[in-house]
């Protein structure tokens, strides 16, 4: 078998892995600041939440959710992970993530998914990939909720979400349209929502 490597290259090669200069500026040497705490999240850990009904003229998802992963639980900087299951006949309202790309992932149950009105059908090991600013929306016209993580690259969503919801087990008092609007006037730099198809502005 032919020899791929020069004698010029073996004695780089050879430098390169007994220079003491070299292999003290090698990222391995160079011991990492720890932020945040490691996990290991079973299906029903996380931070509980439920949110409050919406008026059927904004949204029609009432549902509780799992926040998994984010700046609170477990210090995430860079991402937020959360689960939850979408009812039969419910939808995930029109909308958008203008600084932030994320991914879905359908773990059951089968729906109908518009990302920038094309339609695609979705079902158990489906991934969506969303780059920032994708409209979509999500329906469940199945026979069982849609179970699904979802994956977000900033931080953002999950304070929106906070302040649709209450902890679980407290009494969810339903959002007024005017609530609703605020709220998500607050929340613009993390996700923008489009009327629903039918629905007044």
């Amino acid at each position: 078998m032919p020899n791929r490597y020069s004698p010029l290259s073996v004695v780089f090669l050879a430098l390169a892995l007994s220079s003491p200069a070299v292999t003290a500026q090698t990222p391995q040497n160079v011991p990492a600041a720890r932020v945040g705490t490691p996990l290991v999240l079973q299906p029903s850990d996380g931070e509980a939440r439920m949110r409050r009904p919406p008026p059927t003229s904004l949204s029609t998802l009432a549902a509780p959710f799992l926040i998994k992963v984010d700046e609170r639980n477990g210090g995430a900087k860079d991402f937020v992970v959360f689960t939850e299951d979408v009812p039969v006949g419910q939808t995930i309202s029109p909308h958008r993530h203008p600084h932030s790309e994320e991914i879905p992932f359908i773990h059951a149950g089968t729906g109908t998914a518009w990302l920038d009105g094309k339609e695609a059908k979705v079902g158990p090991g489906t991934i969506i990939f969303m780059p920032p600013n994708t409209g979509v929306r999500l329906t469940n016209d199945g026979k069982q909720p849609i179970s699904l993580m979802a994956v977000f690259a900033r931080p953002g969503f999950d304070k929106y979400q906070r302040d649709i919801s209450v902890p679980a087990g407290e009494a969810a008092k339903p959002l007024t349209a005017e609530e609703l609007t605020a709220i998500r006037a607050r929340h613009t730099h993390a996700v923008l929502y489009d009327p629903l198809p039918g629905k007044p502005r």
